[in-house]
């Protein structure tokens, strides 16, 4: 008779097997769950600062379109400051060469303001209806201290008639935003307003832009003085809608937006919600990231409200999660059946080991596959910092093989300015003061360009806590950080020169008047204004004018440092900042070269036409000690400049307009 096979006692199989194997189970899945969790924050927080790049992105588009119409109200300023008197012809044909409809769809029309005291009212209505426009009049009727009645406004269609001498004085937000610009001299975004353009049927929450015109020649540096030199204001009116659909178009349709105007986001202050038309369900559902945000604009504040839609969301990567999981569970499973396992019979333990063995290895092949496959850069260094082991992904990363890698100092392949916080960091890491660190840095790729990588680095120790080998995950930001700097250009630089805008420019002039206090040095400022140039775009066309200021530009560049600032600031207008300048005769020596370089000639029907300079000098702290001072101080140097006979300069004085060394054209 055969024997019957020997089992372990029961007692025994409890003890040794079932308590310690649970044990090791719940240990395993304990850490699969840790580390399953860690990773899904991980995918939360790179979804989440990619939301709010996106958030920044659309503040920047709504931010640059604003700056265009601002510069176009400046252009309507300036047609004023050029001419003796703006005429309801003159202002059409200013307006019509802007191309609004072609070059900035949305924009309802830009009108002019006549400021009018109550005593001259009734010849005020008199002139205009002597001038063509017989049903004129102020409205709303009665008798106020002043009047702001429209008296230009462009397009003349049938909704901008409606609205032809209409008093904005006469309403509380409308005159809010005017006092304020009128006192500042800034360009002021009014408070939400229903638009009179629109009919009752198609009204939409609108705004109002303003600028102040004041009167030639009258002195603006005080608030007094502002006040009494005020002419009128150009301004702009806007659909909110409208202005919004052009800034953005289709460009995020993975978010809602939502805006509000001032610091309250409610029903009443609501200007424009992204996603009116959404179907119940939608409505119900809660976004997985909201931000609200303030958000400043012409001295007025909107509050931004963004949320992801389902598409956003949808882009999180959760696949390498699911390894995670699925691995975790495998090894804890094999962990548990080895436990079971280690008591069991000397046969069953071979028999056992045998299986065992075929599957770690299909297990390990798993992981390789994962790890050879991954999206993401994975380097394995020394605690020195020499390479052992890099995956396909990060080889591809810097267009090396793993051979050429391998061996190689972590620094052979960073940009040298960013060695030193890495070093730091790696030092920390060794000396246990941190377990891990994460950082942006460059690379520096085989090919020779430079890439960015967003690297998440932890340190392996053995059991005496000393450091075994350091681990770094690096993902590619390349194509994140080349749109930042685009947007960053977009958003500090003028669109057809390339020069800075009156943003950068104002902010490296306050750095410039710093820099100069705290060294004691000088510093100086010019104002340009090109002489002639409206008869190019009128005889040439705008294209010509364009290519003229193109090119003035780059002659500008062409007659300073590269430590100098020129600008455009709207227009045919530019400015040059000189810094740490070498007096009077440094600066007049530059203002020299600019009108030898300068004269640019054109052939027209019955002669030439020539582009010259007029430029306006002053000198920091000779003249004033501030950025605002400074400016208006050039510009009225620069004016003197065009009375004197133009092309030439003229430098500042502090009590009377001196003119130095004045050059004919």
């Amino acid at each position: 008779m055969s024997q019957p096979k020997r089992r372990l006692p029961l007692l025994s199989l409890r003890e040794e097997v079932v308590l310690p194997a649970w044990i090791m189970l719940a240990v395993a899945l304990f850490c699969t769950v840790l580390v399953w969790s860690l990773a899904g924050n991980h995918d939360k927080e790179a979804a989440h600062q990619r939301f709010n790049m996106k958030t920044d992105q659309v503040a920047s588009a709504i931010h640059a379109r604003m700056l265009t119409y601002e510069g176009l109200l400046s252009g309507g300023v300036g047609l004023f400051e050029a001419s003796e008197q703006v005429d309801r012809h003159e202002w059409q044909r200013f307006v019509h060469s802007l191309e609004l409809e072609k070059r900035f769809p949305g924009i309802l029309g830009i009108g002019f303001t006549q400021r009018i005291s109550l005593a001259d009212l009734e010849a005020h209505q008199r002139d205009i209806r002597a001038g063509g426009l017989p049903d004129y009049h102020v409205m709303p009727a009665g008798k106020r201290d002043e009047y702001h009645a429209i008296v230009y406004l462009e397009p003349f269609a049938e909704r901008n008639h409606r609205v032809f001498g209409y008093d904005m004085f006469s309403d509380p937000i409308r005159k809010a935003a005017m006092i304020k610009a009128r006192d500042t001299g800034m360009p002021v975004l009014s408070r939400k307003v229903t638009l009179l353009h629109d009919s009752a049927r198609n009204r939409q929450a609108g705004a109002l832009l303003y600028l102040p015109v004041y009167h030639k020649g009258m002195p603006v540096a005080t608030l007094a003085q502002r006040r009494e030199a005020l002419k009128g204001f150009v301004y702009s009116p806007f659909r909110v809608n409208d202005l919004i659909h052009r800034s953005l178009g289709s460009q995020f349709p993975e978010l809602d937006l939502e805006i509000y105007d001032g610091d309250e986001p409610n029903s009443e202050s609501r200007l424009y919600g992204m996603s009116p038309d959404l179907v119940d369900g939608e409505k119900a559902r809660v976004p997985q990231f909201i931000l609200t945000r303030p958000f400043p604009l012409n001295q007025h504040s909107w509050t931004l409200r963004v949320k992801s839609r389902p598409e956003f969301e949808a882009q999180t990567d959760t696949l390498h999660k699911g390894w995670i999981l699925a691995g975790g569970l495998v090894i804890s499973l094999l962990l548990f059946g080895i436990t079971w396992s280690l008591v069991t019979t000397r046969v069953r333990a071979k028999s056992l080991a045998r299986t065992m063995t075929h599957v770690l290895r299909e297990s390990e092949e798993r992981f390789r596959a994962v790890h050879d496959f991954a999206a993401i850069g994975i380097v394995q260094s020394t605690p020195e910092g020499h390479v052992i082991h890099t995956n396909p992904a990060f080889q591809h990363f810097l267009g090396y093989s793993a051979s050429e890698l391998a061996g190689c100092h972590w620094s052979q392949f960073t940009v040298f300015e960013d060695q030193t916080e890495s070093q730091r960091l790696r030092r920390d890491l060794i000396r246990g003061e941190r377990d891990h660190y994460e950082i942006e840095k460059r690379y520096l790729r085989k090919d020779g360009q430079v890439t960015w990588g967003r690297v998440s680095v932890t340190g392996a120790r053995r059991e005496d806590g000393s450091l075994e080998f350091v681990l770094a995950l690096i993902e590619d930001i390349s194509a994140r950080k080349r749109q930042e700097a685009v947007i960053a250009h977009q958003a500090f630089h003028d669109a057809l020169t390339g020069l800075p805008n009156r943003l950068l420019f104002t902010d490296r002039l306050d750095h410039a008047i710093k820099k100069a206090k705290r060294n004691k040095t000088s510093l100086a400022l010019m104002f340009l204004d090109l002489d002639h140039f409206k008869e190019v775009n009128d005889t040439l066309g705008h294209a010509a004018g364009d290519a003229c200021l193109q090119d003035v530009g780059e002659r500008l560049r062409g007659c300073v440092r590269e430590s100098d600032t020129v600008a455009r600031i709207g227009g045919d207008e530019f400015t040059v900042l000189l810094p740490n300048i070498n007096g009077v005769s440094g600066a007049l020596q530059v203002a020299q070269e600019i009108l030898q370089k300068l004269p640019i000639t054109y052939e027209v029907a019955g002669g030439t036409l020539t582009i010259t300079p007029s430029i306006g000098i002053v000198l920091y702290p000779d003249h004033a000690s501030d950025a605002e001072t400074l400016i208006k101080m050039a510009d009225s140097a620069m004016y003197a400049s065009k009375e004197a006979g133009r092309n030439r300069y003229t430098l500042h004085a502090r009590q009377q307009t001196e003119k130095l060394n004045v050059i004919s054209g």
